[in-house]
């Protein structure tokens, strides 16, 4: 029975393996697609006289192109102004070839690649929407894709961090104790919010699931928040994930279809703080604390990733 049992993990783990290296196959053949795009852009871009910059330099060479292949060539143009530029104009309309099925005449076209040279850059960024700069949707098969290339390198950089605070709490003797200094208060709660920082990027005591939870997991570029749904077993529970929304204000929502991945406790960085419903389903919540999460997950970040 143990054999049959050794033998059905060694096979899972196999197909694991296999079905990650799939995913990376698949992301690097979708990434190559885009760079190859990418590529055929600039190349076409290049046969019709490099990226038009001005009126002048339009006029000048739609008059060299046949006029067969004018309308095809404004395209280039701006198909270079959102994907190599990546111009971002309140109006997204300018990118678009067409109206309800009739295709764009060469003076609209046009009208829109003025419109494009005209911006200099991407619209400025509403600040009150920084905090989700790190709070970024990928897909279930990505993040976990994540945690299983990961999971070696965290779980050796908590081993080797027990190891360091066992040598330590060995030097230290009784006879080498020296009673603190009376501090003032002031004094107190900064090292209390010191502790705290410490604390959380210290995984040689690592998180216990508990059923409901609320948790923030952590990736190498953004972190999730969830709550805990079902409890594998001592370091792996299901967690049902929130996504952050659109919204200037500090919100997250349940997705529609449910966002719910298996997750190991060492990626788990802070637990059990408030979200406030800001609907009456309960679809919406706000996070109050969302700020000294951002510092515990840049703290975690940079100490394991």
């Amino acid at each position: 029975m143990i054999k049959n049992y050794r033998k059905q993990k060694i096979v899972i783990k196999e197909k694991h393996i296999e079905l990650l290296n799939k995913r990376k196959e698949e992301n690097l053949r979708l990434q190559q697609n885009k760079i190859d795009e990418l590529n055929k852009i600039r190349g076409d871009v290049e046969k019709i006289g490099g990226e038009w910059k001005c009126q002048q330099e339009i006029a000048d060479n739609l008059n060299n192109i046949a006029k067969s292949k004018k309308i095809e060539a404004v395209k280039v143009q701006i198909k270079f102004q959102r994907l190599i530029l990546k111009k971002n104009p309140s109006d997204k309309a300018v990118f678009t070839f067409s109206i309800q099925g009739r295709p764009l005449e060469l003076c609209e076209l046009l009208e829109n690649l003025s419109n494009l040279l005209k911006l200099s850059g991407s619209p400025e960024k509403d600040q009150s929407s920084d905090i989700h700069t790190k709070l970024i949707i990928k897909s279930k098969e990505e993040r976990e894709q994540f945690m299983a290339e990961q999971r070696g390198s965290i779980i050796e950089k908590i081993q080797n961090l027990r190891k360091k605070n066992s040598e330590n709490n060995k030097t230290v003797k009784k006879s080498d104790y020296v009673p603190p200094r009376k501090r003032s208060k002031q004094a107190l709660s900064h090292s209390s919010n010191e502790t705290d920082c410490d604390d959380v990027s210290d995984l040689s005591v690592v998180y216990n699931f508990k059923l409901g939870d609320v948790v923030a997991i952590a990736y190498s570029d953004s972190w999730y928040p969830g709550q805990v749904e079902e409890i594998k077993d001592d370091s792996f529970a299901k967690v049902k994930c929130l996504h952050p929304t659109n919204s200037k204000k500090i919100a997250f929502h349940w997705p529609n279809k449910d966002d719910i991945i298996l997750v190991e406790n060492i990626f788990i960085f802070e637990s059990e703080f408030e979200m406030v419903p800001k609907d009456s389903n309960c679809r919406s919540f706000a996070i109050p604390e969302i700020e000294n999460i951002n510092k515990k997950y840049e703290i975690y970040k940079a100490k394991y990733f």
